[in-house]
């Protein structure tokens, strides 16, 4: 048995090794000859997983320590009976502490409070609802907006184009599709653009081409935005200079990059590993148990605490050609389930999964 492993997913290095010989490669180096004879791959995004990667191959099992899978060709690996298995919701819990940490920022300097405005919410999955039930209990207004889930739930959910009318920040929060009853390729456009009403700021810690970068940039270029705050470029890792320059804050997409979330996306990837191949593989854990910090968790403001995005910022613009590097080196931070707060509404929803 052969597994090759991105090098870059943490805490699995010593488990595999009993039931397997195990290859551990940087993503992009991942190709079709590194997995010729290789039974099963564990990768992120960086590893298009298709026919050109997989033809010919041992594959039978796929895990990617990831939201998404749109790096991943489902179809082909369908119609070849490969296993494709995915980590929905790991991350969820740093990608909402890196809006809640921007959010702040916006409080802090513009023409209004949060909780004057409603937060538009495009996408209400994992990271979503984590995101809207949160605000709500800072009396944050917000709209939610998707389409699926309004299918059963019509009062709940609003429509794209009411975000764009009422809402002064709008932050996306959706896979990427390109097909399908309501496709997000593109989502937010000229068009969308064009519809806002409220001036207001965009953020995207989705997937690339959710949004349209360059009609982005043209939109905060004529005001049409107030600005934008991005992790996530459609042109990654080559993004255009001046996009991340106009940018109010960019991060080298590490929104979802916390010492929890990466622990939970490798947990579940080796028990379904384990599970597909009928071994008893242990669990990933951290080296060192720590103790929970404490934080008073009484506004937005303490929980802006945890993590400095400005600082991320700072340094991605300092040398925008370095994304990759900096995404990849990127030392995790911890996020909110890590600490212990003085708040029991907040103790409840992160701590009740």
């Amino acid at each position: 048995m052969q597994i090759v492993v991105d090098s870059a997913i943490p805490y699995i290095n010593g488990l595999l090794e009993p039931f397997a010989e195990v290859k551990y490669i940087a993503g992009q180096a991942i190709n079709a000859e590194v997995c010729k004879h290789a039974n099963a791959l564990l990768v992120r995004t960086r590893t298009r997983c298709n026919a050109a990667l997989l033809e010919g191959s041992a594959v039978r099992f796929i895990g990617t320590a990831t939201i998404g899978t749109d790096h991943i060709d489902l179809a082909y690996c369908a119609a070849r009976e490969i296993k494709v298995v995915n980590a929905p919701g790991c991350n969820a819990w740093a990608v909402v502490q890196w809006v809640v940490s921007i959010l702040t920022q916006i409080n802090q300097h513009s023409r209004f409070a949060l909780t004057e405005r409603p937060v538009g919410i495009v996408g209400c999955g994992a990271i979503g609802e984590r995101l809207a039930s949160l605000l709500e209990i800072f009396n944050v207004p917000v709209l939610r907006c998707d389409p699926f889930l309004e299918v059963n739930a019509p009062f709940r959910y609003v429509n794209l184009q009411r975000i764009a009318h009422e809402c002064a920040i709008i932050t996306v929060h959706t896979p990427l599709t390109h097909d399908g009853s309501h496709p997000t390729f593109h989502l937010l456009d000229r068009d969308f653009f064009h519809a806002v009403q409220q001036k207001p700021y965009i953020l995207h810690a989705a997937r690339g081409g959710v949004v349209d970068d360059y009609e982005l940039y043209e939109a905060t270029t004529y005001r049409h935005v107030a600005g934008y705050y991005l992790d996530v470029y459609e042109d990654e890792p080559d993004v255009a200079p001046a996009l991340l320059e106009s940018a109010k804050l960019a991060t080298p997409h590490i929104a979802g990059y916390s010492i929890e979330g990466k622990l939970a996306a490798s947990k579940v990837i080796v028990k379904a590993l384990s599970d597909f191949f009928g071994w008893q593989v242990a669990e990933p854990t951290l080296e060192t148990k720590e103790k929970k910090s404490f934080i008073v968790g009484h506004s937005l403001g303490d929980l802006a605490r945890t993590y400095d995005v400005v600082r991320d910022s700072r340094a991605l613009k300092s040398a925008p050609q370095q994304l990759e590097q900096m995404r990849s080196r990127y030392a995790y931070r911890h996020d909110y389930r890590n600490y212990s707060f003085g708040n029991q509404q907040l103790e409840r929803l992160i701590y009740s999964e």
